[in-house]
C-alpha cells in the first residue's frame, strides 16, 4: 500500500513544486509501462514516469520555462536529506556516464532526487534499454526503459500540443542522417 501511496505522490510532483491537490495532474496518455500526465503545478509541463520492478521511480518532463528535468526515487531511500545535493552518475547500455549533483527535493512523506537535464540525456534515455545510476561506487538503481522511446516521443507531442503547437525547447527527437526513408512514414524506434 505505500509502493501504490509513494507512486501516486511522485505522479503529481515537478523538481521543487508541491502540488497542493491531484487535481493538479491530468492524465494524457498510457505508453506501455510508461504514463505521459500534466502537471499543471508548473505551467502545464508534461512529464513521462514510470516505476520499475523494484520500485525505483523515474520521470522526465518540462519545467514550467520547458527546461527538461529527470527526477528519480525509492520508498527504501530514507537516508536522503532534503536540499542536500548527491553526486550521481548515469550509463546508457553501458556507454559512458552522464555526471551530476541530483538535489534531494522533500515531498510531502518522502524525499526524491531531481536534476535538470540536457536534450542529450533525453535522446539517450529515449534510444537506451537500460539505465544504471550510481552514487559512488555503488549502484542505486538498474532501470529497463523499454518503451521509453515512444513514451518520450509522447512526452514531446504532449508538450507541443499544450503549448499551441510550439516545439517545447527540447524539440523533437534527432533523425538518423544514415536513414533513407522519408520524416514521418516509419517508426523511428529500432526496438518497436
Amino acid at each position: 500500500m505505500r509502493r501504490a501511496a509513494y507512486a501516486l505522490l511522485v505522479a503529481n510532483i515537478a523538481v521543487g513544486t508541491l502540488p497542493s491537490i491531484a487535481q493538479d495532474v491530468v492524465p494524457w496518455k498510457e505508453v506501455g509501462n510508461w504514463t505521459v500526465n500534466v502537471d499543471r503545478t508548473v505551467q502545464d509541463g508534461c512529464y513521462m514516469y514510470a516505476i520499475g520492478v523494484r520500485g525505483t521511480i523515474s520521470r522526465i518532463g518540462f519545467t514550467s520555462s520547458r527546461a527538461l528535468y529527470w527526477m528519480l526515487g525509492h520508498d527504501d531511500w530514507q537516508s536522503l536529506e532534503k536540499g542536500k545535493e548527491y553526486s550521481i552518475s548515469v550509463s546508457f547500455d553501458g556507454a559512458s556516464p552522464f555526471t551530476g549533483r541530483m538535489r534531494a527535493v522533500q515531498l510531502r512523506n518522502s524525499v526524491l532526487l531531481g536534476i535538470e537535464i540536457p536534450r542529450g540525456f533525453l535522446d539517450q534515455f529515449m534510444r537506451s534499454q537500460i539505465m544504471e545510476v550510481m552514487f559512488g561506487d555503488r549502484r542505486v538503481a538498474r532501470l529497463n526503459l523499454r518503451g521509453s522511446y515512444a513514451a518520450g516521443e509522447e512526452l514531446i507531442l504532449c508538450q507541443t500540443m499544450i503549448d499551441g503547437g510550439r516545439t517545447p525547447q527540447a524539440g523533437p527527437p534527432a533523425r538518423d542522417p544514415f536513414s533513407n526513408i522519408p520524416s514521418g512514414t516509419a517508426p523511428r524506434d529500432p526496438f518497436r
